[in-house]
């Protein structure tokens, strides 16, 4: 493995510092949000690539004209947009925490990479996004990382339309901690109850609404860090 440069190094660190802790990782993304483009860009983070082509595979899109709706969860400083942008899809959002980091990609792209700039916390702000708005939402390097919040994962959930998917990256041993854990439990036992809800009120039981569509190791996303596996989860909405 080739050295990694000094300034990735101390982000990466830095962002393994962070952690969960929502004021760290949004001071260190807004200080260093130049450097984290200029470090991530040069191609060593398959991450951003990998997903865009998942995305296309489950959508086709004609790059003369596609309608699909697409969130960039954790959109930092563009670098997923634009590989969703090369595989034709324009009709793209940011959501993010880190209002320099957002600043960055608009800034490098005269701002025509986002239609609209989200800034927030999910788990904070109920209103900054509508239900069933995107088509698909993606994420990269986020969850599993910063976002294990249960009111997050259920936010995004519900401003997916029918039909449309979640599609992340996650390091395969985030499944792992206990964190993690208990966002899948509380996610499983949130569903159970309102499945109950459901027969109590009028008798019906729906068919699950989401459903796990694809989950599969694909190796190291971050060539500096070959031992660090990742897998790539697509989630469904059926209903």
């Amino acid at each position: 493995m080739t050295a990694v440069e000094p300034n990735k190094a101390m982000l990466l660190e830095k962002q393994y510092e962070a952690g969960e802790d929502e004021s760290k990782f949004v001071s260190l993304y807004n200080e260093t949000a130049d450097i984290y483009h200029e470090v991530f860009s040069k191609g060593t983070w398959l991450g951003p690539s990998k997903v865009a082509e998942t995305v296309a595979s489950l959508i086709k899109c004609d790059k003369k004209k596609c309608d699909v709706q697409i969130l960039d969860f954790g959109a930092g400083t563009g670098l997923s947009g634009m590989a969703l942008k090369e595989h034709g899809f324009s009709t793209i959002d940011a959501l993010d925490v880190s209002k320099g980091m957002v600043d960055v990609a608009q800034t490098k792209s005269n701002g025509k990479l986002y239609r609209e700039v989200l800034i927030g916390n999910l788990k904070c702000d109920n209103d900054l996004l509508e239900e069933s708005s995107y088509d698909i939402i993606v994420s990269v390097g986020v969850i599993g990382t910063h976002v294990f919040d249960t009111h997050e994962i259920h936010r995004l959930m519900s401003s997916v339309k029918p039909g449309g998917y979640i599609v992340y990256t996650i390091k395969a041993e985030a499944n792992k901690t206990e964190s993690f854990q208990k966002m899948y439990e509380s996610l499983q036992q949130d569903q159970e109850e309102e499945k109950k809800s459901e027969v109590e009120s009028n008798g019906i039981i729906d068919t699950e609404e989401w459903s796990v569509a694809h989950l599969k190791e694909v190796g190291s996303l971050n060539l500096d860090y070959p031992a660090v596996k990742h897998e790539i989860v697509v989630l469904q909405r059926t209903l």
